[in-house]
Protein backbone atom coordinates (compact mmCIF):
# COMPACT_ATOMS: atom_id res chain seq x y z
CA UNK A 1 0.00 0.00 0.00
CA UNK A 2 1.90 3.34 -1.01
CA UNK A 3 2.39 5.97 1.65
CA UNK A 4 -0.27 9.04 1.65
CA UNK A 5 1.45 12.40 0.25
CA UNK A 6 -0.66 15.26 1.82
CA UNK A 7 3.03 17.60 1.50
CA UNK A 8 5.09 18.70 -1.24
CA UNK A 9 8.24 20.92 -1.89
CA UNK A 10 9.55 21.52 -4.98
CA UNK A 11 12.66 23.99 -4.64
CA UNK A 12 14.01 25.11 -7.82
CA UNK A 13 16.92 27.33 -9.96
CA UNK A 14 15.51 28.69 -12.93
CA UNK A 15 17.79 31.48 -14.97
CA UNK A 16 15.58 31.12 -17.91
CA UNK A 17 12.34 29.51 -17.82
CA UNK A 18 12.69 25.84 -18.50
CA UNK A 19 13.03 24.68 -15.22
CA UNK A 20 10.49 27.41 -13.83
CA UNK A 21 8.18 25.36 -16.38
CA UNK A 22 8.70 22.60 -15.13
CA UNK A 23 9.26 23.16 -11.57
CA UNK A 24 5.37 24.63 -11.79
CA UNK A 25 4.01 21.96 -13.80
CA UNK A 26 4.90 19.16 -11.16
CA UNK A 27 3.25 21.77 -8.20
CA UNK A 28 -0.15 22.14 -10.27
CA UNK A 29 -0.29 18.48 -11.03
CA UNK A 30 0.18 17.35 -7.38
CA UNK A 31 -2.66 20.09 -6.61
CA UNK A 32 -4.99 18.38 -9.04
CA UNK A 33 -4.97 15.55 -6.46
CA UNK A 34 -5.72 17.46 -3.47
CA UNK A 35 -2.51 17.38 -2.63
CA UNK A 36 -0.83 20.27 -1.21
CA UNK A 37 2.53 21.20 -3.35
CA UNK A 38 4.44 24.76 -2.85
CA UNK A 39 7.34 25.87 -4.78
CA UNK A 40 10.25 27.90 -3.48
CA UNK A 41 12.31 29.58 -5.99
CA UNK A 42 16.53 29.83 -5.42
CA UNK A 43 16.64 32.47 -8.76
CA UNK A 44 18.22 35.48 -7.66
CA UNK A 45 19.51 34.93 -4.18
CA UNK A 46 23.37 35.14 -3.19
CA UNK A 47 25.11 32.54 -1.93
CA UNK A 48 24.50 34.12 1.49
CA UNK A 49 21.34 34.45 0.67
CA UNK A 50 20.78 30.46 0.43
CA UNK A 51 22.73 30.10 3.56
CA UNK A 52 19.90 31.64 5.35
CA UNK A 53 16.94 30.36 3.70
CA UNK A 54 15.09 28.77 6.12
CA UNK A 55 14.47 25.15 4.82
CA UNK A 56 12.46 23.93 7.82
CA UNK A 57 9.40 23.59 5.07
CA UNK A 58 11.49 20.28 3.97
CA UNK A 59 10.57 18.65 7.32
CA UNK A 60 6.85 19.41 7.06
CA UNK A 61 6.86 17.57 3.19
CA UNK A 62 6.43 14.15 2.78
CA UNK A 63 8.09 14.66 -0.58
CA UNK A 64 10.88 16.84 -1.56
CA UNK A 65 11.65 17.50 -5.04
CA UNK A 66 14.37 19.82 -6.73
CA UNK A 67 15.24 20.63 -10.23
CA UNK A 68 18.65 22.65 -11.61
CA UNK A 69 19.81 23.42 -15.25
CA UNK A 70 22.11 21.81 -16.59
CA UNK A 71 24.80 24.25 -17.24
CA UNK A 72 28.53 23.56 -17.99
CA UNK A 73 27.33 19.75 -18.06
CA UNK A 74 26.56 20.09 -14.00
CA UNK A 75 23.96 21.51 -12.11
CA UNK A 76 24.18 25.29 -10.87
CA UNK A 77 26.29 25.98 -7.95
CA UNK A 78 23.31 27.66 -6.25
CA UNK A 79 21.31 24.34 -6.19
CA UNK A 80 24.83 22.95 -5.23
CA UNK A 81 25.00 25.54 -2.45
CA UNK A 82 20.97 24.59 -1.41
CA UNK A 83 22.26 20.74 -1.21
CA UNK A 84 25.16 21.07 0.33
CA UNK A 85 23.35 22.56 3.69
CA UNK A 86 20.35 20.76 3.97
CA UNK A 87 20.52 18.63 7.62
CA UNK A 88 20.96 15.09 7.16
CA UNK A 89 17.77 13.08 7.18
CA UNK A 90 17.08 9.39 7.02
CA UNK A 91 15.58 7.70 4.20
CA UNK A 92 13.80 11.05 3.11
CA UNK A 93 12.19 10.06 -0.46
CA UNK A 94 13.36 13.26 -3.03
CA UNK A 95 12.96 13.53 -6.94
CA UNK A 96 16.06 15.62 -8.57
CA UNK A 97 15.39 17.11 -12.52
CA UNK A 98 17.20 18.68 -14.94
CA UNK A 99 16.34 20.62 -17.57
CA UNK A 100 19.18 21.20 -20.43
CA UNK A 101 19.26 22.80 -24.13
CA UNK A 102 19.15 19.76 -26.18
CA UNK A 103 23.09 19.81 -26.16
CA UNK A 104 24.26 17.29 -23.58
CA UNK A 105 22.45 17.02 -20.14
CA UNK A 106 25.46 15.88 -18.81
CA UNK A 107 26.68 14.73 -15.80
CA UNK A 108 24.37 16.68 -13.94
CA UNK A 109 21.19 14.16 -12.78
CA UNK A 110 23.50 11.74 -11.19
CA UNK A 111 25.99 14.44 -9.55
CA UNK A 112 22.74 16.23 -7.86
CA UNK A 113 21.38 12.69 -6.92
CA UNK A 114 24.39 11.58 -5.48
CA UNK A 115 24.32 14.21 -3.13
CA UNK A 116 20.93 14.06 -2.05
CA UNK A 117 21.83 10.21 -1.18
CA UNK A 118 24.86 11.58 1.01
CA UNK A 119 22.37 13.98 2.50
CA UNK A 120 20.23 10.57 3.22
CA UNK A 121 17.32 10.82 0.93
CA UNK A 122 16.18 8.25 -1.19
CA UNK A 123 15.89 8.96 -4.78
CA UNK A 124 12.13 7.85 -5.41
CA UNK A 125 11.97 9.34 -8.47
CA UNK A 126 14.20 11.33 -11.48
CA UNK A 127 13.58 13.42 -14.57
CA UNK A 128 15.80 14.90 -17.25
CA UNK A 129 13.67 17.46 -19.91
CA UNK A 130 14.20 19.30 -22.90
CA UNK A 131 13.84 22.87 -23.09
CA UNK A 132 15.16 25.77 -25.58
CA UNK A 133 18.63 26.56 -25.27
CA UNK A 134 18.93 29.78 -23.23
CA UNK A 135 22.53 30.78 -25.15
CA UNK A 136 20.68 30.54 -28.66
CA UNK A 137 18.45 34.19 -28.37
CA UNK A 138 19.67 35.56 -31.17
CA UNK A 139 19.49 32.58 -33.47
CA UNK A 140 16.37 32.09 -35.26
CA UNK A 141 16.58 28.30 -35.03
CA UNK A 142 17.55 27.60 -31.35
CA UNK A 143 17.58 23.59 -30.11
CA UNK A 144 15.15 22.71 -28.00
CA UNK A 145 12.40 25.52 -29.19
CA UNK A 146 9.05 24.97 -28.36
CA UNK A 147 9.99 23.16 -25.33
CA UNK A 148 9.40 22.19 -22.86
CA UNK A 149 6.04 21.00 -24.94
CA UNK A 150 3.05 18.59 -24.35
CA UNK A 151 5.51 15.75 -24.30
CA UNK A 152 7.30 16.84 -21.40
CA UNK A 153 4.64 18.03 -19.29
CA UNK A 154 2.95 14.28 -20.27
CA UNK A 155 6.43 12.88 -18.52
CA UNK A 156 5.54 14.98 -15.42
CA UNK A 157 2.21 13.62 -15.41
CA UNK A 158 3.87 9.99 -15.54
CA UNK A 159 6.13 10.99 -12.62
CA UNK A 160 4.29 12.00 -10.80
CA UNK A 161 1.68 9.22 -10.99
CA UNK A 162 4.54 6.82 -10.03
CA UNK A 163 5.40 8.56 -7.46
CA UNK A 164 2.17 8.70 -5.50
CA UNK A 165 1.94 5.47 -6.16
CA UNK A 166 5.07 4.04 -3.93
CA UNK A 167 5.38 2.76 -0.91
CA UNK A 168 8.20 4.25 1.08
CA UNK A 169 8.55 1.76 3.41
CA UNK A 170 8.83 -1.01 1.17
CA UNK A 171 11.99 -3.29 1.92
CA UNK A 172 14.28 -2.49 -0.88
CA UNK A 173 13.08 1.06 -2.05
CA UNK A 174 16.52 2.47 -0.61
CA UNK A 175 17.89 1.19 -3.89
CA UNK A 176 14.98 0.91 -5.95
CA UNK A 177 16.50 4.22 -7.81
CA UNK A 178 20.72 4.17 -7.20
CA UNK A 179 22.22 7.70 -9.02
CA UNK A 180 24.29 5.31 -10.71
CA UNK A 181 21.45 4.51 -12.99
CA UNK A 182 21.14 7.95 -13.97
CA UNK A 183 24.49 8.42 -14.93
CA UNK A 184 24.82 9.20 -18.80
CA UNK A 185 25.70 6.68 -20.84
CA UNK A 186 27.86 8.45 -22.58
CA UNK A 187 31.26 6.81 -21.41
CA UNK A 188 32.98 10.29 -23.26
CA UNK A 189 30.72 12.58 -21.41
CA UNK A 190 31.34 11.05 -18.23
CA UNK A 191 34.87 11.62 -18.69
CA UNK A 192 35.09 15.10 -20.28
CA UNK A 193 32.34 16.34 -17.43
CA UNK A 194 35.17 15.80 -14.75
CA UNK A 195 36.91 18.54 -16.84
CA UNK A 196 34.08 20.90 -17.60
CA UNK A 197 32.81 23.39 -14.99
CA UNK A 198 32.05 27.08 -13.91
CA UNK A 199 36.00 27.19 -14.21
CA UNK A 200 37.02 26.03 -17.29
CA UNK A 201 34.06 27.60 -19.07
CA UNK A 202 34.98 31.11 -18.64
CA UNK A 203 37.89 30.63 -20.30
CA UNK A 204 35.77 29.54 -23.07
CA UNK A 205 32.78 31.76 -23.30
CA UNK A 206 32.09 34.90 -24.89
CA UNK A 207 33.70 37.74 -23.30
CA UNK A 208 30.79 39.96 -22.13
CA UNK A 209 32.09 43.66 -22.91
CA UNK A 210 30.20 46.55 -20.44
CA UNK A 211 29.68 50.11 -22.10
CA UNK A 212 29.52 52.08 -18.69
CA UNK A 213 28.26 55.26 -20.48
CA UNK A 214 24.92 53.58 -21.93
CA UNK A 215 24.15 52.81 -18.42
CA UNK A 216 20.20 54.94 -17.16
CA UNK A 217 20.64 53.16 -13.89
CA UNK A 218 17.60 51.49 -14.90
CA UNK A 219 18.56 48.50 -12.79
CA UNK A 220 17.04 46.09 -15.02
CA UNK A 221 20.40 44.17 -15.24
CA UNK A 222 20.25 43.53 -11.59
CA UNK A 223 16.91 41.85 -11.62
CA UNK A 224 17.56 40.00 -15.11
CA UNK A 225 20.96 38.55 -13.05
CA UNK A 226 20.06 35.08 -11.69
CA UNK A 227 23.00 35.22 -9.72
CA UNK A 228 23.27 38.71 -8.15
CA UNK A 229 26.65 39.33 -9.60
CA UNK A 230 26.01 42.60 -11.13
CA UNK A 231 26.86 45.97 -9.37
CA UNK A 232 25.60 49.55 -11.18
CA UNK A 233 27.06 52.04 -8.26
CA UNK A 234 29.40 53.57 -8.36
CA UNK A 235 29.97 52.10 -12.37
CA UNK A 236 28.80 49.00 -13.88
CA UNK A 237 30.67 45.72 -13.12
CA UNK A 238 30.44 42.24 -13.37
CA UNK A 239 31.74 40.17 -10.09
CA UNK A 240 33.34 37.02 -10.05
CA UNK A 241 30.86 33.77 -9.69
CA UNK A 242 28.98 34.36 -13.42
CA UNK A 243 27.38 31.56 -14.17
CA UNK A 244 27.32 32.53 -17.95
CA UNK A 245 23.68 33.39 -18.81
CA UNK A 246 24.13 36.04 -20.30
CA UNK A 247 20.55 37.60 -19.29
CA UNK A 248 22.69 40.80 -18.87
CA UNK A 249 23.75 40.85 -22.22
CA UNK A 250 19.77 39.81 -23.78
CA UNK A 251 17.64 41.57 -21.09
CA UNK A 252 19.55 45.34 -20.94
CA UNK A 253 17.15 47.61 -23.09
CA UNK A 254 20.18 50.14 -23.30
CA UNK A 255 22.63 47.49 -24.44
CA UNK A 256 25.01 48.48 -21.41
CA UNK A 257 26.12 44.88 -22.05
CA UNK A 258 27.17 43.03 -25.44
CA UNK A 259 28.55 40.05 -26.23
CA UNK A 260 29.37 37.90 -29.33
CA UNK A 261 27.39 35.03 -30.07
CA UNK A 262 27.75 33.57 -33.12
CA UNK A 263 30.75 31.48 -32.57
CA UNK A 264 29.11 29.85 -29.45
CA UNK A 265 26.08 29.44 -31.47
CA UNK A 266 27.69 27.56 -34.51
CA UNK A 267 29.77 25.24 -31.45
CA UNK A 268 26.44 24.34 -29.48
CA UNK A 269 25.15 23.01 -32.71
CA UNK A 270 28.12 20.88 -33.44
CA UNK A 271 28.54 19.75 -29.84
CA UNK A 272 24.87 18.50 -30.36
CA UNK A 273 25.51 16.76 -33.71
CA UNK A 274 28.44 14.64 -32.01
CA UNK A 275 26.08 13.89 -29.09
CA UNK A 276 22.95 12.81 -30.20
CA UNK A 277 21.31 12.32 -26.96
CA UNK A 278 18.43 10.18 -26.83
CA UNK A 279 15.89 9.94 -25.64
CA UNK A 280 15.97 14.18 -25.07
CA UNK A 281 13.75 14.01 -22.38
CA UNK A 282 13.41 11.21 -19.80
CA UNK A 283 11.94 10.21 -16.82
CA UNK A 284 13.04 7.21 -14.11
Amino acid sequence: MANKIHKVAIVFFSAQENTRIIAEWFRDIFQEKGIDARTRDLTGLTRKGISELEIDFLERADLFLIGSPVYSWHIVPPVEWFVSRLPRVHNRPVVPFVTYGGVNSGEALSELSRSLKKRGYLIAGAGKFLGKHSLMFRGERPLGQNHPDAGEKTLVRKLVEKVVSISFEEEGFADSIAWQALENKRALVRMLSRRVNMKSLGLVMPKISIHPKKCSKCQKCLEACPVRIISIDPQVRIMPGCIYCYNCVRLCPEEVFSASMFGLEMAIRGMAIMNRERPRSQIW
